[in-house]
């Protein structure tokens, strides 16, 4: 950390010293959202908002994708989408009419077959273009050198169509256990409560398959899909509920507004999961009549 800061402390001091402006004065969060096609894939959609302690007009946006995502992609309003088939990255454009400070650009889109991960945003602002000393051309080598555009940008944390879907069952519950310690860690998921009955809930369908409970497993994934979608409900009431009583207005918190599901883990989380229910049979042999396991 100490080594990155004194980086950074020279990055900027490089920057400062010369006729370059970084094009990191910017803002921005993402907010994000996945829907089911009716053709088996999905429906990838990002709002960009260049928030107000920014200084600059977003310009550029980068995603991070897998090369084999299979995309079609949309673009929103004076923004346009680019992509070449097999690479790792999509990017949006516009020709002139930047993003605002204190602005959201919404409908930035992709359509893919592939299943969320963690991903990454790299979001540029409309830094002006290196000017030259006297003499100096951009073809000479003692040119001022342009930073790169993925170092000189702000970093989002996202979920993209990163990678295809598990082969097994068995693949698919520990993506999962994967993907949540991630979200957890970036902070998408808060709780302890709200965690440890998260992981309970996929330990326990990752025992049940060891065991060929199929069955039992595939109904601690739906007890896992409906706590998520629970606690969205509730988040989004409590957030409606502040609205409601004014942003001067302190809102009495409960102990169930300690937990926070951000939207990234929400989808992350519900659509992996919902790829693995649908391997596992609903009804299987050795089962009675209620679904439950013969010897249970």
């Amino acid at each position: 950390m100490i080594i990155q800061a004194i980086l950074n402390v020279l990055l900027v001091s490089s920057w400062a010293s010369s006729s370059i402006v970084p094009a990191t004065r910017i803002s921005p969060s993402v907010r994000t959202s996945i829907a089911p096609e009716n053709n088996g894939r999905f429906f990838y959609s990002y709002a960009v908002t260049n928030g107000t302690d920014g200084q600059q007009e977003v310009r550029e946006i980068y995603l991070l994708v897998a090369s084999s995502a299979d995309l079609t992609i949309g673009g929103a309003q004076n923004w346009s989408g680019s992509y070449l088939p097999h690479d790792h990255v999509v990017s949006w454009g516009t020709p002139g009419q930047y993003l605002a400070v204190g602005s959201t650009l919404s409908g930035l889109t992709l359509s893919s077959p592939a299943l969320p991960q963690v991903s990454k945003f790299f979001i540029r602002g409309n830094a002006p273009l290196p000017s030259f000393n006297d003499g100096e051309d951009d073809d000479s080598s003692s040119a001022t050198e342009i930073p790169d555009r993925y170092q000189d940008a702000v970093t989002v944390w996202t979920i993209a169509p990163t990678s295809g879907a598990p082969v097994s069952a068995g693949d698919g519950i520990s993506n999962l256990i994967a993907l949540k310690h991630q979200a957890a860690g970036l902070g998408w998921l808060r709780g302890d409560e709200f965690i440890h009955d998260l992981d309970e809930k996929l330990d326990q369908a990752k025992a049940a398959l060891a065991q060929s409970k199929n069955f039992k497993a595939r109904k601690k994934l739906e007890q896992f899909i409906h706590e998520l979608n629970e606690r969205r409900k509730e988040q989004k009431e409590r957030q409606h509920d502040a609205s409601e009583k004014g942003k001067d207005e302190k809102v009495e918190h409960s102990e169930g507004s300690k937990i926070f599901l951000d939207d990234n883990a929400y989808y992350l989380l519900k659509v992996n999961a919902e790829s693995t229910v649908s391997k596992l049979p609903a009804k299987e042999h050795g089962e009675d009549g209620d679904g439950k396991d013969a010897d249970e």
